[in-house]
């Protein structure tokens, strides 16, 4: 199982990704959905910088 973190403007475009390298129609027969997320402890943005 994979967990992808990302913002909802690139959300489809993975999943396109994903399903057309790894989805149904392949041995790997991947399932792929996406869940909303509001908050997260431990992770922080690509876009932060190492000042921080």
């Amino acid at each position: 199982m994979r967990k992808i973190v990302s913002k909802k403007s690139d959300r489809d475009s993975i999943m396109k990704s994903i399903m057309e390298k790894a989805g149904a129609h392949t041995e790997t027969k991947a399932m792929v959905f996406s869940l909303p997320v509001d908050s997260v402890v431990g992770l922080r943005s690509v876009t932060e910088t190492e000042e921080e």
